[in-house]
């Protein structure tokens, strides 16, 4: 790479992070070159340097950037990193906690879920990572999506060989069956998912999750909006929870002093364990019992 793409390149990403508080610093640098330069076509900008003097001439540039930088992109267990992270410490971290608190429940949101790869992916990660504390525990994923479309081909989802290949034949084996046209996933995994359509904007929120995903869903809403929905996280989160952003996505506003880091680099923050002044049945005041129900929704409080 020659200085100057390096500088002119590097300094389109510093002209975004100004206008718009995204840093996409920690971003794949192929799919950051690929996809800045497919902007770069349509405009007929035929170098970095060029492209990011028209950035500072048209300051809505950056906000154009950031729709072809974030575009929906699903697949299974996508950043491998960050679901190595989930198997390995988040959820040993909430099995020890659940133990100690004689919890049964673990719940995952999965919002943005798209056509349920993620929700499909956390599903399959917590039975491998339970292994034979399985039976111990009751885990169901909620994935929500504003788009309807979405949400019918989750539930119908089939894989075509291609799609399942990087995940391994192990994998496969355990959790896949093959059909006519590809691929679909065995019934005990779907029926752990559950699909809702959700605008998480506007819609009453889902509570008492030990785990939230939001991925480069946030990324489209200004700085108020962000900061208001990740408070709304925090609120739904139980004490010990953890709340997971995408890679080019930080806290914003008041939220970064609500949650604790905890691996930054992969975007992992929780909610921490002393902090039960939102949720006050979580220090044991209601029996297990009660708190079941009302994460299966047959109390007030529950799903929706």
């Amino acid at each position: 790479m020659s200085e100057n793409f390096k500088k002119g390149f590097f300094e389109v990403l510093e002209n975004l992070h100004h206008r718009t508080g995204f840093d996409f610093t920690q971003y794949k640098k192929n799919t950051l070159e690929r996809r800045v330069g497919v902007r770069m076509q349509r405009l007929g900008i035929p170098d970095y340097e060029g492209y990011a003097a028209y950035m500072r001439e048209h300051p809505e540039e950056s906000q154009e950037l950031v729709g072809t930088l974030a575009i929906n992109v699903t697949e299974l267990f996508r950043n491998p990193e960050l679901f190595s992270a989930l198997r390995d410490k988040v959820v040993p971290t909430i099995v020890e906690l659940k133990k100690r608190k004689k919890h049964r429940i673990i719940r995952v949101w999965s919002c943005g879920c798209s056509e349920g790869d993620e929700a499909f992916s956390v599903a399959i990660l917590l039975k491998e990572a339970l292994g034979g504390e399985l039976n111990n525990f009751i885990f169901t994923v909620i994935a929500t999506d504003i788009d309807a479309g979405a949400i019918r081909k989750a539930r119908n989802k089939i894989y075509t060989e291609d799609q399942i290949s990087a995940i391994g034949a192990k994998i496969v084996e355990k959790y896949f069956v093959r059909i006519e046209g590809g691929f679909k996933l065995k019934e005990d995994i779907k029926g752990s998912v559950r699909f809702r359509q959700h605008d998480v904007t506007k819609n009453a929120p889902f509570r008492y999750n030990d785990i939230i995903l939001c991925r480069n869903v946030m990324i489209y809403f200004n700085r108020e909006l962000q900061e208001e929905t990740m408070l709304k996280f925090y609120e739904c989160l139980n004490p010990g929870g953890f709340f997971i952003l995408g890679m080019c996505e930080t806290l914003a506003g008041s939220a970064a002093k609500k949650y604790r880091n905890f691996d930054s680099s992969l975007r992992i923050y929780a909610r921490p364990l002393e902090d039960n002044i939102l949720f006050p049945e979580m220090t044991g005041k209601l029996p297990q019992e009660s708190i079941d129900l009302i994460v299966k929704g047959l109390l007030p409080g529950g799903e929706r």
